[in-house]
């Protein structure tokens, strides 16, 4: 399959599932994840690995401009990741 293909099936999954599931499997893999648009569903994330998610992954790997959206019950949530997004 195309990395066009991936890419664009990867837009329906937020981004911690599609992290769980292909995320290091292998290089192509990685590289599709970080280079496509995604969704971020911060609910779906356990608490006891929020922080180190955003902080190792997100930061690191995934280009701000790509998330074309966020998602969160827990206010603080949002208002860290925007913070350091903008900043």
């Amino acid at each position: 399959m195309s990395n066009e293909l991936f890419m664009e099936l990867f837009e329906y999954f937020d981004l911690y599932s599609l992290y769980l599931t292909f995320y290091s499997l292998n290089s192509r893999f990685n590289s599709i994840i970080c280079h496509c648009q995604v969704h971020v569903n911060l609910n779906q994330i356990n608490q006891l690995y929020f922080t180190s998610f955003i902080g190792q992954f997100i930061y690191s790997n995934i280009d701000k401009g790509r998330i074309r959206s966020l998602q969160s019950s827990i206010p603080h949530q949002i208002a860290v990741l925007v913070n350091d997004i903008v900043n």
